[in-house]
């Protein structure tokens, strides 16, 4: 899925180590399998190979992709778009409701920055640590992080749907923030139980609507 684009990347690298366009040629086609990860530790992967190709390690360098783009993949998913993007949006949201637009706006750049910054480190680490870098990475603690990111994550939950509760118009309707937030409890457990059952979360966003508009009717 990320195959050309990994390729492509090389492409520098494998200029200056195959001069001869039948030698690069090949070099190319090396790497012309099957590729994907997580778009931000790729750069870790591609630092890898960059310094293993420079080595002449080239069955090193075919194994490293194979080795790294599994674990890599699961880790990143994990911190970067099960974590703490979702963070990053919900602080936003909270500040949203406070009428801070500038704190969104810093959030979009903050988690901007830490993409850009993190795929440098992550190339610079993997050039100078080659298929090594699997254990620098492994000892950043990016799932454990992941974990704590989300116990935050769902608390700011928590606070982003209360207030929106009460500042809602059905505040004042007669309906206590209570029983809404109570309401709103219920479906997030229902949708945590449809995740860990693995259904289509396409389903479970068409009965979120269905109740939103079916509720806003019969208030």
């Amino acid at each position: 899925m990320q195959t050309l684009g990994f390729v492509r990347a090389l492409e520098p690298v494998l200029a200056t180590r195959y001069p001869e366009e039948e030698e690069r040629a090949g070099a190319l086609l090396r790497y012309m399998e099957f590729f994907n990860t997580h778009p931000i530790l790729a750069s870790a992967v591609l630092g890898a190979i960059v310094r293993h190709e420079a080595q002449g390690e080239v069955e090193l360098s075919e194994k490293t992709v194979k080795m790294l783009m599994g674990p890599f993949g699961g880790m990143g998913d994990s911190f970067f778009w099960g974590a703490l993007k979702p963070l990053f949006i919900l602080i936003a949201l909270a500040a949203v409701q406070q009428g801070q637009l500038w704190v969104a706006v810093a959030m979009v750049v903050g988690f901007a920055l830490v993409n850009v910054i993190s795929r440098v480190c992550l190339l610079n680490l993997g050039i100078s640590l080659g298929r090594r870098v699997v254990v620098s990475v492994q000892r950043l603690g990016l799932l454990a992080w992941a974990q704590r990111i989300k116990v935050l994550a769902a608390l700011l939950t928590g606070w982003v749907m209360v207030v929106a509760l009460a500042q809602s118009p059905a505040a004042h309707w007669g309906i206590g923030v209570f029983s809404l937030a109570a309401a709103a409890t219920f479906l997030a457990l229902v949708v945590a139980w449809g995740a860990r059952r693995e259904v289509d979360p396409l389903w479970m966003v068409i009965l979120c609507s269905l109740l939103a508009v079916g509720g806003s009717v019969l208030i």
